[in-house]
């Protein structure tokens, strides 16, 4: 199952999500809602983090989801089955 250490809500969450929805964006505010914790410095401005990090190929890609930071809006938008 997709989902590891501190991401598992985060994954959860999306999973969570009618099949038919294929886009969601979240703030900041709304993951650390959601983790439990402030999201770690690289995560709010490195790109990486969310598209191609181990981080984000161990939980939302495993889990059929594509993100992408914006730095200005402080959130990230998840794209169910983008490759």
């Amino acid at each position: 199952m997709p989902g590891h250490d501190a991401y598992t809500p985060l994954v959860q969450y999306l999973q969570g999500l009618p099949a038919e929805q294929r886009l969601v964006t979240l703030t900041f505010d709304e993951i650390k809602h959601l983790l439990g914790v402030p999201l770690v410095l690289t995560a709010r401005v490195t790109t990486h983090y969310w598209s191609a990090s181990l981080t984000a190929r161990r939980n939302w890609g495993a889990a059929g989801w594509t993100a992408q930071l914006n730095r200005r809006a402080k959130s990230v938008t998840f794209t169910r089955g983008a490759t």
